[in-house]
């Protein structure tokens, strides 16, 4: 919650979400049940990552018990480390952020999309001169064909100002 402050949401990027997996899915890994099977292990983000709330919501929401998922309890703290677990061998499968699987040269089964928003006090506009300079870059041409040549970014909100409802 925001309380009572009067910010202003600006739009960043959407991006995508899902299995980060090794080159042609050699575990035919598609979908959140798949991981559950015997021969495929993970590596797993820490609590609070939101790599890890998507992985713990898609789980509840199939039913799957964590304890069924081989390397559950495997643990690293960013996307490519989660991808060089994968690369290296002793993961099959985490999930991590289309762009990270690109870069790394590891398929990508997409589970989700997702909207990233800059939220900051509407007064900062005026008294940190930076951050109107941030606004600019991040609607500009240049820097969105930057972040879409990552691959998985989806930047044509960029800069669009999001309505806060109060409730």
């Amino acid at each position: 919650s925001l309380g009572d402050l009067n910010c202003m949401v600006v739009t960043f990027a959407h991006w995508e979400e899902g299995f980060m997996v090794r080159r042609s899915n050699p575990k035919k890994i598609r979908a959140i049940g798949d991981i559950a099977q015997p021969t495929v292990t993970i590596v797993n983000r820490e609590r609070g990552s939101g790599a890890r709330r998507l992985l713990d919501k898609q789980l509840r929401e199939n039913a799957i018990n964590p304890k069924r998922v081989k390397g559950y309890a495997d643990e690293v703290l960013s996307h490519l480390e989660v991808a060089s677990r994968i690369k290296a061998g002793p993961a099959d499968a985490g999930i991590g952020v289309r762009s990270v699987a690109a870069i790394c040269g590891l398929d990508f089964v997409p589970l989700q999309r997702q909207r990233y928003d800059l939220v900051f006090p509407k007064n900062y506009l005026e008294t940190l001169t930076g951050l109107g300079a941030l606004l600019d870059t991040i609607v500009s041409k240049s820097f969105r064909d930057e972040l879409e040549a990552l691959g998985g970014y989806d930047t044509r909100d960029a800069g669009k100002i999001v309505e806060l409802k109060h409730v």
